[in-house]
């Protein structure tokens, strides 16, 4: 009878401990482990003609190519997540060297939201790929551009599609 209860007390904590597997880290504590720097954009166009531009990072003020971003999670329980940008040189006019604004994924953590704050206006990323040390985002739109013509009226409307892609790294 003791043999059969010692059994069973080795059979519960084997069950115990094949239960608490280590779990995967969300997608919110990847961002919020990290400081992360925007190391490569690109911007694909798509419809009346064709083209990528590459390394669109670099087109940027010095200013805003030496800075970082910090996700917060709820800081102090407040009802959104905020985001930092800090920038090591300011730009011209700039009393600070950071900006702020909030953050939140979607149900599934398939995409991103960013707004600034004060702002009412919210971009969306898809979360292409993520894990401790890369991130990649991409955001696809469609936008109406006016090109000229030869014949009257001189122009004519056409549908473009934007797909920008960020990839951001650890820093």
């Amino acid at each position: 009878m003791k043999n059969l209860r010692i059994l069973l007390a080795f059979a519960f904590v084997l069950t115990l401990l094949a239960s608490c597997k280590k779990s995967d880290p969300t997608t919110a504590s990847i961002l919020t482990s990290h400081k992360w720097v925007l190391s490569t954009s690109t911007r694909q166009i798509s419809g009346d003609t064709n083209y990528t531009i590459n390394n669109l990072r670099y087109d940027t003020l010095p200013c805003q190519q030496d800075g970082y971003r910090e996700f917060r999670d709820y800081l102090n329980n407040t009802a959104q997540r905020s985001y930092y940008d800090y920038a090591e040189t300011k730009c011209l006019n700039e009393t600070s060297d950071v900006t702020t604004g909030y953050w939140d994924l979607d149900k599934d953590n398939a995409f991103i939201s960013f707004s600034g704050s004060g702002s009412t206006q919210t971009y969306s990323w898809k979360i292409t790929s993520i894990d401790g040390s890369k991130m990649v985002l991409t955001a696809t739109y469609t936008t109406s551009v006016t090109v000229p013509t030869n014949t009257a009226p001189y122009y004519r409307v056409v549908t473009r599609t934007i797909t920008d892609q960020d990839t951001w790294s650890t820093k």
